[in-house]
């Protein structure tokens, strides 16, 4: 026969009002803070890109964080309202339009704790989007044979460039030659690092002297050559070439690149 007054305990336990009420209270606080500390890392995230990199390298990852994050803001608006009303009349949330048992109050909270978790994981997709990770999209012939119109290449952000890497530099009319009047992120491949000497000799073959020294560049087509050209890299500065020489906007006209202006390395193509 079972104790009835174990019973009691234990029903009084499992059906304890004040006791879920409490815990309502508690979950309500704790997720109507998570919405609006996420959008405001969001927005916080979105206003330390300089570069504008997220938007523009995808431009589907941007449009449906943006819905994620605005509708996480409208939540945690809705969140930052109620709440302290609940803490000052409990009964609040017993109103006709809260009106439920608990169970089912509890099983909307819980609802709550998994959609909270995506306004996260859209933070963190863009915080990895902006400094570790992205893929962009090449637009125009400027790195032909390398890439084409269309390719997605992967980026780095925390990668050193190097001689010959393939960079993304973020190219803004007030420090450069530029062909728009608006900020881009151009592709090319780094030639000439700070203090060297980079002489361009239109001969037979395309050959670049660096300090003097003759490189040819065998991912070039062959019979492929260019304007004369001969200058120095000051220091803090890159000197970057399209591998479509003949069609490519690049340092020999818009000037070297600044060091901060590398947003990224190239590492390969999609897929």
């Amino acid at each position: 026969m079972i104790n009835k007054n174990n019973y009691l305990i234990r029903h009084y336990q499992k059906n304890n009002p004040l006791r879920d009420r409490l815990v309502i209270n508690q979950k309500l606080f704790y997720k109507t803070m998570v919405f609006l500390l996420t959008s405001i890392i969001y927005f916080g995230l979105k206003a330390a890109d300089t570069h504008q990199l997220f938007g523009r390298t995808n431009n589907f990852l941007s449009r449906y964080l943006s819905i994620i994050i605005t509708v996480s803001l409208i939540i945690s608006m809705i969140g930052l309202v109620i709440t302290p009303i609940v803490l000052i009349k409990p009964k609040f949330l017993d109103k006709p339009f809260f009106k439920a048992n608990y169970k089912h109050k509890k099983r909307l909270f819980n609802i709550l704790d998994g959609i909270s978790l995506i306004p996260i994981c859209a933070v963190a997709a863009m915080f990895i989007n902006i400094y570790i990770i992205s893929v962009n999209e090449v637009s125009g012939q400027s790195m032909e044979p390398t890439y084409y119109d269309g390719d997605e290449v992967v980026m780095l952000h925390y990668k050193k460039p190097k001689r010959f890497d393939i960079v993304v530099v973020d190219v803004r009319p007030e420090y450069y030659n530029s062909l728009s009047s608006y900020q881009q992120l151009y592709i090319k491949r780094l030639i000439g690092m700070p203090g060297d000497k980079i002489e361009l000799k239109k001969t037979h073959k395309f050959y670049v002297y660096i300090n003097d020294v003759p490189y040819f560049e065998d991912y070039l087509p062959k019979d492929y050559f260019s304007e004369d050209y001969i200058g120095y890299v000051p220091e803090g500065h890159y000197f970057v070439m399209g591998d479509n020489r003949n069609n490519s906007y690049d340092s020999r006209r818009m000037g070297f690149v600044r060091e901060e202006d590398i947003v990224g390395v190239v590492v390969g193509k999609k897929g």
